[in-house]
């Protein structure tokens, strides 16, 4: 076998093997030789090829007549669009790979690496090109899905304003998504990003923080989260979040940080706005929380106010703390009731402050639930309504004796009447004159006369049941509502006061007495009626020679 045998067979089966696209062609374009590959990547046969054809013809022509332009510009020289368009920077000795595209036999488009090269005799005469292509499809479609990854991760970055960033700590070259350069609002065109163009981004205030945040970080080898501001260049400021951790060498050398940067202009804005709206409730509105059992969890400055106690000395105290003894027991146990049903409770509620003073609330109380539902506590919001109640109480108070007036007797009179029908229940009341108060004005005056009535009144309230009511009648008369008490019980009471204004010491007068007049209700009477005969009473104690207790039960007087 002759020696150029021996290379033509080596060479066949080259051409079989390779995984490269390979075609020979003489100095004019004819094909002779079209690898295996080669008939994989165009469709076509090596024996429609070899001899009959020029590699133009699975070529796309546009992209032809394109690259003709360019290389005649290039060169300076003219060129057909044709075998040349290919050739022509092999024949100049000047590097010839670039990508072109391919058109199948079936005329599916491939786009492929194409290096050709001239083949030169001895004397350096071209004796033919030989054309070696690398199919990109598979490179091109990753790099389409990696441009496509790209910009999926943009825009998720965008839709969520947060970008992502990488440091070369070593070679001190840091990297940006898309995101941060709009976040930071820079061009990406003007700016090379750094870890020093990225410091004079931010709040020359914040400046220092953020150092100290990253170097902490590297150093303890720990990740860090942080909020700053950024500068803008109009004089905006922009809130940030930065997330970062640093990747070591073995030897503990700090490599590589990476991490997020977030914009929470919006959130931080909207959290100052609620920040706010929490000042504006702490300051202006009476409320506070407490656990299950009463115990305060939090109170505002308004309740910390009206109170008269600092925080620090409600918080972890029971409620009671403010509860102020005059409160019915029966109106807690109709609110703590409420509340462990798991309803709202509202009501007027009598507080004393740390001072001793006396301020209204009208309070809405409502049960706390956790986010698995579990009561976790109380909320309570109140309306000071202390200068209602004093105005209410103006309205029904004897501005003399400070005691309820007749308008607010009658009130009491007429529920007391109403209960003791429905329960069936005792109820009594007692009239009061004070003897020959008339003399008392005639000799000393009227302010000394004022003054035996203040002081008559104090002696009634310190003889007082909790459970009565009293207050002034008109002139010198004085009217007591005893509840669940008989005639017997009632004479009982006015004894005591009795023998109590017989013993007091007036301030001027020194010595005064009183007579008493009482009666217990009837069911088949009416209100008139029952103040009639305890007035009928009085009347007999006063003709009888005063200072003295009448009872009158229906028809029966009793002393």
């Amino acid at each position: 076998m002759k020696v150029s045998e021996v290379d033509d067979s080596l060479l066949a089966i080259i051409l079989q093997n390779i995984p490269f696209s390979v075609t020979t062609t003489t100095p004019e374009g004819i094909i002779t030789k079209f690898s295996r590959e080669a008939e994989n990547l165009t469709g076509y046969k090596a024996s429609e090829m070899i001899g009959k054809q020029t590699p133009a013809i699975f070529h796309y022509a546009p992209e032809i007549a394109e690259r003709t332009f360019q290389f005649s510009n290039e060169l300076g020289i003219s060129i057909e669009p044709g075998f040349d368009t290919f050739t022509i920077r092999s024949q100049h000795n000047l590097p010839n790979e670039f990508e072109w595209t391919y058109v199948r036999k079936d005329g599916k488009h491939v786009p492929v690496s194409l290096s050709v090269s001239a083949l030169r005799d001895n004397e350096g005469s071209i004796t033919g090109y030989v054309g070696i292509a690398k199919d990109l499809s598979k490179i091109k479609e990753d790099q389409q899905k990696l441009i496509r990854s790209k910009q999926l991760l943009d825009e998720a970055q965008h839709l969520s304003a947060i970008g992502s960033w990488g440091l070369d700590i070593v070679e001190n070259r840091l990297e940006w998504s898309d995101e941060i350069f709009r976040i930071f609002e820079i061009d990406q065109s003007q700016f090379e990003p750094s870890y020093e163009g990225f410091l004079n981004a931010i709040h020359p205030e914040d400046v220092e923080m953020v150092q100290k945040a990253f170097s902490d970080s590297v150093a303890n080898k720990t990740q860090y989260i942080i909020t700053h501001r950024l500068l803008m260049m109009d004089g905006r400021v922009k809130y940030v979040t930065e997330r970062g951790k640093t990747t070591y060498h073995e030897d503990g050398t700090a490599l590589f940080s990476q991490g997020t940067v977030q914009d929470v202009t919006e959130s931080k804005r909207v959290e100052k706005q609620l920040n706010d709206y929490v000042s504006l409730i702490d300051e202006s509105v009476i409320t506070s929380s407490t656990d299950l059992k009463g115990n305060i969890t939090y109170a505002s400055n308004a309740f910390c106010r009206i109170s008269k106690y600092e925080k620090s000395e409600l918080i972890g105290k029971n409620h009671r703390i403010i509860r102020h003894p005059d409160m019915p027991a029966e109106t807690y146990k109709e609110l703590w009731n409420t509340l462990t049903h798991n309803q709202t409770w509202q009501g007027e509620i009598k507080n004393k402050a740390k001072d001793g003073s006396i301020y209204w609330v009208y309070a809405v109380i409502s049960p706390d639930f956790d986010d698995n539902g579990s009561k976790r506590g109380y909320t309570a919001i109140r309306q000071n309504i202390t200068s209602k109640k004093r105005a209410e109480e103006l309205a029904i108070t004897d501005r003399l004796t400070g005691l309820y007036n007749r308008l607010k007797l009658d009130e009491v009179l007429e529920y007391e009447i109403i209960k003791s029908k429905r329960y069936s229940t005792a109820l009594s009341l007692i009239i009061i004159d004070i003897d020959h108060f008339k003399s008392v004005n005639d000799t000393y005056g009227h302010q000394v006369g004022d003054m035996v009535l203040k002081e008559v009144a104090n002696t009634l309230l310190s003889c007082k049941r909790e459970s009565d009511t009293i207050g002034r009648w008109g002139g010198e008369e004085f009217l007591i509502v005893l509840p669940n008490t008989n005639l017997a019980g009632a004479m009982i009471t006015a004894e005591k006061i009795r023998t109590a204004i017989e013993n007091y010491s007036f301030s001027v007068v020194e010595k005064k007495t009183a007579s008493f007049g009482v009666s217990e209700f009837l069911v088949e009477e009416n209100e008139d009626s029952f103040i009639e005969r305890a007035d009928q009473a009085l009347y007999r104690a006063k003709s009888g020679g005063r200072n003295q207790v009448v009872g009158w039960f229906r028809c029966s007087l009793f002393t």
